[in-house]
């Protein structure tokens, strides 16, 4: 089945659905908000959105999304498209309903979980929320409910901070060959204690490595690395922050927990990198003119 007409059917279902609260949306009064909740749950397929419509300001005549909920929560991509295309849909349904003196829309989406990319899961998600605007019963979260949204939030949270570690490969060397990053990480990795920095690699406990090099960093320090990808925006050290400090401390066993088995395009760049870091401190560029 083509891409064209897996959403033709899904459209298809949607009218369906939107059938039995016509009379709802044309006795609506737009100014008056309505909220709703919309929660798909099937084996290996979950989405949850919640949202509230309301309309526009006179200046605006199209709808508009606005997405007050944090990125982690539902982030963009896939399941961002998904919901501006169900929400698509609907206002288009609204305006035939209503005619054209109708303002346009605004549709605030004010939570939300995932747990994988799944489109349909979202579609779904999304139709039931835009339904409960209007009929009550079409989705009525028990306690359980609950606390699987909010088990799910976590998990999605925790997923996109996994996520945002990770760098395709070529970057991923390209990172490690950056020779000021280089000297740079070298002067950072000098002030954690260097008994304890055995003691992550190990117990594999990159949490508190994590925390013993961020927590040593001057806020423009940390941000010339949040710049460079060796810290991600939440704190935390990428794959590529990682492996500049096992190359350092000569812990090549981290690369295979990375499923990276081949090491030659690095050859050359960290022998004398590490010579410098056993003889001798350097000294961190911590007033803003870093190297």
């Amino acid at each position: 089945m083509t891409a064209t007409s897996t959403t033709h059917i899904r459209k298809l279902v949607s009218v369906n659905l939107y059938s039995g609260i016509i009379d709802q949306i044309k006795d609506w009064d737009t100014s008056q908000p309505v909220n709703g909740v919309g929660f798909y749950k099937k084996i290996e397929k979950y989405g949850h959105v919640e949202l509230t419509i309301c309309e526009a300001a006179d200046t605006f005549k199209s709808s508009i999304i606005n997405w007050n909920i944090p990125e982690e929560y539902l982030p963009d991509g896939y399941i961002r498209e998904q919901i501006f295309q169900q929400i698509d849909f609907f206002a288009n349904l609204v305006f035939a309903v209503k005619g054209k003196s109708s303002a346009g829309l605004v549709f605030d989406i004010t939570n939300g979980s995932f747990t994988n990319r799944e489109r349909h899961a979202f579609h779904m998600a999304t139709t039931y929320a835009l339904l409960n605007c209007f009929d009550k019963e079409a989705t009525q979260l028990t306690h359980a409910d609950k606390t699987y949204i909010t088990r799910m939030q976590q998990e999605g949270i925790a997923e996109v901070r996994r996520m945002a570690k990770g760098l395709p490969q070529n970057e991923f060397f390209d990172n490690l060959k950056d020779t000021k990053l280089n000297y740079n990480i070298l002067a950072a990795v000098q002030f954690v204690d260097k008994t304890l920095l055995y003691k992550c690699w190990q117990k594999g406990d990159y949490k508190l490595l994590n925390d013993a090099f961020i927590n040593n960093l001057e806020p423009q320090i940390l941000q010339y690395f949040i710049d460079n990808k060796i810290i991600t925006k939440y704190k935390d050290l990428t794959d590529a922050g990682l492996a500049h400090i096992a190359l350092l401390w000569n812990n090549l066993e981290f690369f295979t927990s990375l499923g990276i088995y081949d090491l030659s395009p690095l050859y050359g760049y960290y022998e004398i990198a590490k010579e410098d870091y056993r003889l001798k401190n350097i000294p961190l560029k911590n007033n803003g003119n870093i190297k």
